[in-house]
């Protein structure tokens, strides 16, 4: 990794997070103010398996503690995401989890001094949901987990869905399809942010709904409570490929 200064400029040179004989891959990070410091998620390719990993990095970019495993089930724990938890003063982790099928949405709690707070399934649905994304909520204290879904794909192609979380990991009602119901092809790839000054979450996608100009991205806004704010909003349509996008809200 690499500290960025406010400016764009580089505050120093590339710092080793994280190295071994295995495959390090699909990073992910956040930083937390009152702990100042990052937790640093990653997957590692080891013989059998895929592994979800942990690596707590100080606000300076020095490495106290040393990796940590964060979820070394059986099968392949693949593409984690983390946000930080300021109320209950811990981190979130969701990851795609093929232990029992294709690819159920998991996560654990992890806190500062890196104990596991027990496991959690954000969605076990038929078929694979996979490549989550976390947001947290600050006025409620509790979360937005959301993925690309397979359930339907035959008839729609994999879609959007999402599910809010209590600050514990429990599921707070039923989840919800993001992706309008008339769209078909794919929709694939969210990453979701908390919007604070509209009480809101937003997740952005790609999209494949329009033949004529390929991958294009969308998004919607989604209540605290989880229903859906209008209608998907296409942010990116022209032709070429539009793809794995992410953002956040400036309030300036």
């Amino acid at each position: 990794g690499v500290l960025v200064n406010a400016d764009g400029t580089l505050a120093g040179s590339g710092f080793n997070i994280s190295d071994g004989a295995e495959l390090r891959r699909s990073p992910a990070v956040f930083y937390s103010s009152d702990l100042t410091g990052y937790l640093v998620v990653f997957e590692v390719v080891a013989a059998e398996d895929v592994d979800i990993y942990g690596r707590t990095v100080a606000s300076g970019g020095t490495l106290p503690g040393s990796d940590f495993v964060i979820c070394g089930a059986s099968n392949d724990q693949l593409y984690p995401d983390v946000v930080y938890n300021g109320y209950d003063d811990v981190y979130l982790v969701v990851w795609s989890d093929q232990q029992n099928d294709p690819g159920d949405i998991y996560g654990t709690r992890v806190e500062p001094d890196e104990d596991l707070l027990g496991w959690f399934s954000a969605s076990i649905a038929a078929d694979a949901q996979t490549h989550p994304t976390v947001a947290f909520n600050s006025a409620a204290n509790e979360y937005l987990v959301a993925w690309h879904d397979y359930r339907t794909s035959g008839v729609t192609g994999a879609d959007i869905y999402a599910q809010r979380m209590s600050h514990t990991g429990t599921p707070q009602g039923s989840d919800v399809r993001l992706s309008g119901t008339s769209t078909l092809d794919d929709q694939q790839y969210p990453r979701a942010q908390y919007i604070s000054a509209h009480n809101r979450y937003f997740v952005l996608w790609q999209d494949n709904r329009n033949a004529v100009t390929g991958w294009d991205i969308y998004g919607q806004n989604v209540n605290a409570d989880g229903s859906l704010y209008m209608f998907n909003v296409p942010y990116f349509v022209f032709s070429g490929w539009q793809q794995r996008p992410d953002g956040t809200f400036s309030v300036e």
